[in-house]
């Protein structure tokens, strides 16, 4: 019986472990799934909301009155059978020819408080008109305003070139302290005070009790 020396049996034993590496690594490495980089994935689009304003102030409820709105809007003056409109710009405007061509613009006392009950805050101003004479004249005015519509509803005359010192309202009732005419006053210079209690009356301002 041939016997192989040892040395060759410890080669053959060698080679047949590396084989069997070898074998493994290419196995592992054909059964190893092949890794493809993915694309970078940008973020979805933000969706805009389109972004619903708010109704304005006053579209379903009341309107904030302010010294802008009261020097940029329309009066309709009723007072007895005398109706006119005049639309101020910038505190100033103008009547046509028809209704006399008057001159208006509006006198620096402004006033806001509640005029006829509902909580919200209405306006009283006074209208200063001029016809191109001499004459001055002032009309006291109601502004008062209910879902969203505002109105003139009240107008009183104060009179000729008088000169008012404060205007308020409280509980409904409008003050107006001024100086208007004694009884030997020239139509220039008033020079004697009074002070007028108001309220509000359907159409007209009426005496306060």
């Amino acid at each position: 019986m041939n016997t192989k020396p040892a040395w060759v049996v410890a080669v053959a034993i060698v080679l047949a472990i590396a084989g069997c590496k070898n074998q493994s690594h290419q196995a592992a490495t054909n059964s190893a799934p092949t890794l493809v980089q993915a694309a970078p994935v940008s973020p979805s689009p933000r969706v805009l909301t389109k972004e619903v304003s708010s109704p304005p102030t006053g579209a379903k409820g009341s309107v904030k009155l302010t010294v802008s709105m009261l020097a940029n809007m329309t009066y309709r003056l009723v007072d007895g059978k005398w109706v006119t409109a005049v639309t101020l710009v910038g505190a100033k405007g103008q009547t046509n020819e028809d209704d006399g061509g008057e001159e208006f613009w509006l006198e620096e006392h402004v006033a806001f408080g509640d005029l006829d009950g509902d909580g919200v805050d209405d306006a009283v101003v006074v209208l200063v008109s001029s016809g191109g004479g001499s004459g001055i004249f002032y009309q006291l005015v109601a502004v008062t305003q209910r879902n969203g519509i505002v109105e003139t509803p009240a107008v009183k005359s104060l009179g000729d070139r008088i000169m008012i010192n404060q205007i308020n309202v409280t509980n409904r009732i409008v003050t107006v302290d001024m100086i208007t005419h004694g009884p030997h006053d020239p139509s220039c210079c008033p020079t004697e005070r009074q002070v007028l209690k108001l309220k509000v009356q359907g159409s007209e301002f009426v005496p306060a009790q």
